[in-house]
């Protein structure tokens, strides 16, 4: 795979890691989970909205982009892609107002901000079919630009704003070596038949989510010391320019990124520290302490005590662990606000 934004790795002026001797990354050494103990793929991400935008949610993913939906309770509904091992759970609030870019917040505030969709076929007419479908519903007025394509090194992207206000990604590699058909993906079983847009081109599977932390360092070591992930070789840097700056509509954006990800997963974790603009803390938006947009991340680990005993052994003050009583499972939080949900294999 090549390695992404090569130019911006180069500029060695700040990094919030080490570099050795050769300007390279110094990433904290990975601890192995304790003997026996197993951290599965990344299971499901949580995406909390009001009640009015659940249904518009329910329309986007099952209408617009052309994936399954399953309405398992009046508020409540299961993301399910063709491929890949990891589903979205959408969530409808009560207590939460309808969307509002004030409180959904900015792309740099700190927590779970965008989730990328891996496209199979022709990406920027998936991204202009896309855009009219949306614009036919009402979801956007008429004069309001929506997707813009971008390309960069080895890779298309394309981003836009879905229910809720949250921050999507369309990405396609131009790479052979990184295309979907080389990829042995397993089918999701409960897909119950082959999903594809209104207009050719599909979405497979969750390529990856992003989380935005105000101290790489910290949240690298909750992830690669704690959880056993490992970073993705090549997909780390320095992001900065134009093209970054009118993705994210920020002016002078200067912030560095790593790539994880479990052994046997196809989803991975982006997480970025901005340099500037410095990131504000996420908005807590209910009296039960829920925030808009992407609010969780859900694993499964084969046994959830052991892994919940080396989570505190090394997550120091970075992250908080929550414990069920049953066992069964555990929280940890992160400074950066980020919820992530360890329950045992098997458990729903």
């Amino acid at each position: 795979m090549k390695p992404y934004y090569r130019e911006q790795i180069e500029k060695k002026d700040w990094s919030p890691i080490s570099l050795d001797g050769q300007g390279r990354p110094l990433f904290p050494e990975r601890v192995h989970l304790p003997c026996g103990v197993e951290l599965m793929p990344l299971k499901e991400v949580s995406l909390t909205v009001s009640r009015v935008d659940f249904a518009e949610a329910v329309w986007f993913f099952e209408s617009a982009l052309g994936v399954q939906v399953i309405r398992d309770a009046s508020l409540s509904a299961l993301i399910v892609f063709r491929k890949g091992e990891t589903r979205m759970r959408v969530i409808g609030d009560p207590g939460l107002p309808d969307y509002d870019s004030r409180i959904v917040g900015l792309p740099n505030m700190r927590g779970l901000r965008h989730l990328a969709f891996w496209v199979d076929g022709d990406l920027r007419a998936f991204a202009e079919q896309l855009s009219k479908s949306l614009k036919g519903h009402g979801y956007l007025p008429e004069n309001q630009s929506l997707i813009e394509v971008f390309s960069n090194q080895n890779k298309q992207i394309a981003y836009f704003h879905g229910p809720g206000g949250v921050l999507l990604e369309l990405m396609q590699y131009t790479d052979s070596v990184d295309s979907l058909s080389s990829l042995d993906l397993p089918r999701d079983p409960a897909s119950e038949r082959v999903k594809s847009s209104p207009f050719g081109p599909s979405i497979e599977c969750i390529d990856h989510v992003n989380i935005v932390t105000a101290d790489l360092n910290a949240t690298l070591r909750i992830f690669i010391q704690c959880l056993g992930f490992s970073v993705v070789p090549g997909r780390f840097g320095r992001l900065s320019g134009p093209w970054i700056d009118n993705v994210t509509r920020l002016k002078g954006v200067d912030a560095y990124y790593v790539a994880l990800e479990v052994p046997g997963g196809r989803t991975k974790l982006e997480l970025i520290e901005y340099r500037h603009p410095a990131s504000p803390m996420r908005l807590e938006t209910t009296d039960t302490g829920r925030s808009a947009g992407l609010s969780a991340l859900a694993f499964a680990t084969n046994d959830p005590k052991g892994l919940a005993e080396h989570v505190q052994r090394y997550s120091g003050a970075a992250a908080s662990v929550v414990h069920n009583p049953s066992g069964l499972n555990f929280m940890l939080r992160t400074n950066d606000g980020v919820e992530i949900v360890i329950n045992e294999k098997g458990a729903d």
